[in-house]
């Protein structure tokens, strides 16, 4: 069974798992009644990183299916400054998940100059941005973010 290694943003964690990230992230977003459930961030890392940090290979060699198959959920590489010991270079793809487990991948990639016009940081016109934001917005029945092409600026106001 395949083994995949996540890093969690909060809370900050390194995980191996044998979870594919949309299962992962359905996991870690619902839970277990021992741990914390929530909407969560995770970035998928590249399985070929070794850190002198890290006890990697013990994680994998815990990182088992049951007896009967069932894959295991996670083995905690770490929980402790995770961030500082992590280069760029080995995260993937970016997963929000909602707190019901949905989960979203967002690859990495180079924006091209003609997507975001922005000029000195001042508003030039409504298609100044074309590019993707995320956005909070806080009412009592709802706190999920939301994914759009709207600048900050042009995001709708929330009524008091």
């Amino acid at each position: 069974m395949a083994i995949h290694l996540y890093f969690s943003l909060i809370p900050e964690a390194l995980i191996a798992s044998n979870l594919p990230p949309e299962k992962f992230g359905q996991y870690y977003a619902t839970g277990s009644s021992y741990k914390s459930k929530g909407q969560c961030l995770f970035f998928e890392v590249d399985l070929n990183f070794r850190s002198d940090y890290f006890d990697i290979e013990t994680a994998i060699e815990r990182c088992v299916p049951a007896a009967d198959g069932t894959p295991k959920h996670s083995v905690y590489v770490s929980v402790y400054r995770v961030l500082e010991h992590l280069p760029v270079s080995v995260l993937g793809k970016l997963h929000l998940t909602t707190s019901y487990g949905h989960t979203l991948g967002l690859e990495r990639g180079e924006m091209p100059p003609d997507e975001c016009r922005c000029i000195d940081h001042t508003w030039a016109g409504p298609d100044q941005w074309r590019a993707l934001h995320v956005a909070q917005q806080r009412s009592h029945q709802v706190r999920s973010p939301r994914l759009s092409r709207a600048s900050p600026l042009q995001q709708p106001r929330e009524r008091a």
